[in-house]
């Protein structure tokens, strides 16, 4: 690879992913970096935090699993990975409300307030504002 220096991390980054071909942790990937960068040990840790928001945000990487030794997460270039993997829609999601026995019925307005029917809540206080509260049936 030839001179790093006016190149950003991320394009340092991206060029790594590109020439190794295969998944790596982002702690890994971080270390050769900055190393090809020619940064010092306190510009890397100014940099580092900087350097994984912009890493997961810039929408090229995906988790691909941990390592079996390390149980670290892997990661590679999102255009390497089979469409399986990047599964949008998040039907593989489980649903987080799902076994919330708790929940309230009804609809919620934009000031916090739940219509249920049989009266008004706030939801913040669990509070009946009109009639009786949800709570009470």
């Amino acid at each position: 690879m030839s001179d790093k220096r006016n190149d950003s991390l991320l394009e340092i980054a991206l060029e790594l992913m590109e020439s190794k071909r295969k998944p790596k942790s982002i702690g890994k990937l971080a270390k050769e970096v900055f190393e090809l960068k020619g940064l010092t040990s306190s510009e890397i840790q100014s940099s580092m935090s900087q350097f994984e928001m912009d890493f997961m945000l810039s929408g090229y990487f995906i988790c691909c699993g941990e390592d079996p030794k390390t149980g670290e997460k892997l990661w590679d270039l999102k255009n390497r990975q089979p469409f399986s993997l990047l599964d949008k829609d998040g039907n593989s999601l489980d649903d987080p409300y799902g076994d919330d026995e708790g929940g309230r019925s009804g609809s919620v307005d934009a000031d916090g307030l739940v219509y249920d029917g049989g009266g008004i809540d706030d939801v913040d206080t669990g509070t009946a504002v009109l009639g009786h509260s949800a709570k009470d049936g």
